[in-house]
Order: structure tokens, then sequence, then C-alpha cells
């Protein structure tokens, strides 16, 4: 049985080793708003899953003791992991066997290549990076296209595939993590705005009728797209209290 199975390839998209975020690839191919938490790819059931874990933290349930992943034990790789390349390069090819080879001297699991097998991960050449999140009990596909560094970057997703989210999704992850407010960007941030011969109005950036000062406003960046040479005009008027 041969590996017939078809994907959508992405044009010039290949693996490349540079040190660029796999949120900021995805977030470029325009892949990250379908995507759960900017990388994984979810199952109707594990998106009711997500939805029922909310319900409880908003009515203020007991959290569930321990968090093993998604449809757990369903998801796990009991077996092995059976995995296939489909029409990608020797550098995706290498960057895979490498984060695959990590996982495997830590821990007792078995990566295989084999594309008859009816479980197994695809490795596609695709727009961004992405996986699944665990077995989903069929042949499912991993991302590896974009600007993808051959180290930890890879490593992360392979966990997705075998079963794990991100740390800060941990059912304890409240004794362990701390948010800083003022590194959380306010709404609007990061617009690329072009500029024309007329005065354009900007939104506001967060709450419009803030009392408070702010420090995090700070972070707050806009970058205005203009042909070589032009001479911007920006006129900064009615800051919200404090922000003057």
């Amino acid at each position: 049985m041969k590996n017939d199975t078809k994907y959508v390839e992405a044009k010039n998209d290949d693996v490349q080793t540079t040190d660029v975020s796999v949120e900021k690839i995805n977030h470029e191919k325009k892949v990250d708003a379908v995507l759960f938490q900017g990388d994984m790819i979810v199952t109707k059931e594990q998106a009711d899953e997500i939805i029922e874990e909310l319900e409880e933290n908003i009515s203020g349930r007991p959290k569930r003791q321990a968090m093993r992943g998604f449809r757990y034990p369903l998801n796990i790789w009991s077996k092995g992991v059976n995995y296939a390349f489909y029409n990608v390069s020797d550098a995706a090819k290498r960057v895979f066997k490498i984060g695959a080879s990590l996982w495997s001297e830590d821990t007792c699991i078995e990566f295989v290549e084999n594309d008859t097998a009816i479980e197994r991960i695809d490795v596609i050449k695709s727009a961004g990076c992405f996986s699944f999140v665990g077995k989903v009990g069929a042949t499912q596909i991993f991302s590896l296209g974009g600007r993808l560094r051959v180290d930890w970057n890879c490593v992360a997703r392979i966990g997705h595939a075998l079963g794990f989210t991100h740390t800060q999704s941990r059912h304890d992850r409240d004794s362990f993590i701390t948010l800083l407010s003022e590194n959380v960007e306010p709404s609007g941030c990061g617009k690329i705005l072009t500029a024309t011969n007329k005065f354009q109005v900007l939104e506001h950036v967060g709450e419009k009728n803030a009392t408070k000062e702010s420090n995090g406003y700070a972070i707050c960046n806009y970058w205005i797209k203009a042909p070589a040479g032009s001479k911007i005009e920006v006129v900064l008027d009615y800051f919200s209290k404090g922000l003057q």
C-alpha cells in the first residue's frame, strides 16, 4: 500500500535555519488565526474539550488534577510513532529526524519511518509550522514550512504530535507562571499604516476612557509605509489622562 494521500503544497516555503519564532512564521503565512494557541490543529472533539475546560474555569468549578493531553489515553502512540515524508526537502527531513532523535534520547518513544501505517504523521511542506495534538487515529499532517530553526522549534512541534499542549495550559500553571501585564500589548498594536496625502484618524488603542497611567503603552509600535524619501507628518492629540 503506497502513501497516496494528497496535500496542497506551499511554493518557495522550504525550511531555513534562521532564528525566527513559530508564532511569527505562522502570522506571516496567515495561518495562525485558524490554529489553537498559534501552532496546533485541534479536532472537533478536542475543541469541545477546550470549551468545557473554559466553562469550568469561568464557573469556578475545581480544575482537573492532571493534564495528560487531549483524549488521553487514546491520543498516546503506545506502539511507537510512525511517520512518512511527503515531498519535503532533505533539509526538512533532517530537521524532523533531529527533533525525533532528541525525544528518543530522553524517553522510550520510538520513531519509525513507515509510509504504509494507517496511523502515522505525514511531514509535509505547507505554509507555516503546525501539528495535530497527539494521535488522532488516522494519517495526520505535521507542517515544517517556513524559516524554522533546526533545534527547539521542531522539538516543540513534535511534542504536540505526541499529545503535549503548551506549558501555560497546564492545570497548575498559576502556581508557576506570573503574568506581567506591562508586557501585554494593548489592542490594536503592531499595525502597518500606509501614508496618504490626507490625514488619517488612528483608532484609539486600549480603553478609550482610561484614567490611570499605563507604562505598557510604551511597547505599542506602529509602522508607516511610504515611498523612499517621503516626508511624513504625524499629529498626536487626544491622549488619555496620564499618557500625555
